[in-house]
């Protein structure tokens, strides 16, 4: 399947994500020890962080996707874990995504029947109901 971003290749976007990790606990950990550049790699790791996750929020956003808003929500709340499980992920949420998304477009017409049919179950078993 193919990668393709809308910014930057699959394998780059890997080595940002480690990249943004990396340097968010190396901040961290100079924060503990009081080191005099740590508001330097604190800057450093919270940029390339966000710089990650907007691109992957685009991806999210352009792709069809399997479950797409429950990511998208995610996203927000749970960023830097997202962004990793999404990744690893991607390949299968695209291909569920075209899949369910072919299912979807023949089952309309259906549903729709079957909406119909539960209304006139419904009506009858109001009448049966009120007797």
């Amino acid at each position: 399947m193919k990668n393709n971003y809308i910014i930057l290749d699959f394998k780059i976007v890997w080595v940002l994500v480690i990249l943004s990790l990396l340097l968010t606990f190396i901040s961290i950990t100079s924060k503990i020890l009081h080191w005099k550049s740590s508001q330097i790699l604190l800057t450093l790791g919270l940029f390339f962080t966000f710089l990650a996750w907007i691109i992957i929020l685009s991806d999210m956003v352009m792709k069809k996707i399997y479950h797409k808003r429950l990511w998208i929500m995610m996203m927000f709340f749970l960023p830097n874990i997202t962004v990793i499980f999404y990744l690893f992920q991607r390949n299968a949420l695209l291909r569920l995504g075209k899949k369910f998304a072919k299912l979807r477009l023949g089952q309309k017409r259906n549903n729709f029947l079957l909406l119909n049919d539960n209304k006139h179950l419904q009506s009858d078993q109001d009448k049966n109901f009120n007797k």
